[in-house]
């Protein structure tokens, strides 16, 4: 009976000792996943933040651009997307860019010598 108990308290420790050894395990290593998510979710964060103060900053510029636009377009400056972008920019009777480099009066185009008594 002696033995028997000698060997059974033996194996009791031994069980507990792997018992014990796994248990310490499972904790360090749920610890260490648990560093790992939280260093994971501030660097997501740190992205999250960074992507907004980069579209804070389109926002801002495309904002002050629209307000520089605005400005202008109200001082007779610069005028975006109004009607006159469908115009036809051959529809202007001005024939004094005829040939680049040349410059005719209208009455002239045809190249005809026009009245001697008001040109000369």
């Amino acid at each position: 009976m002696k033995k028997l108990s000698k060997e059974f308290w033996r194996g009791l420790c031994v069980t507990a000792l792997v018992m014990g050894c796994l248990f310490c395990c499972t904790a360090y290593f749920a610890l260490q996943e648990r560093k790992q998510k939280e260093e994971f979710l501030r660097r997501n964060n740190e992205h999250r933040e960074a992507i907004r103060r980069g579209l804070d900053s389109i926002r801002l510029h495309n904002d002050s651009i629209r307000k520089s636009v605005s400005t202008k377009k109200g001082k007779g400056g610069i005028t975006i997307g109004t009607d006159d972008d469908d115009r036809d920019h051959y529809d202007i009777p001005d024939f004094d860019d005829l040939i680049p480099g040349e410059e005719y009066d209208e009455e002239f185009v045809d190249r005809s010598q026009g009245d001697p008594e008001l040109y000369n």
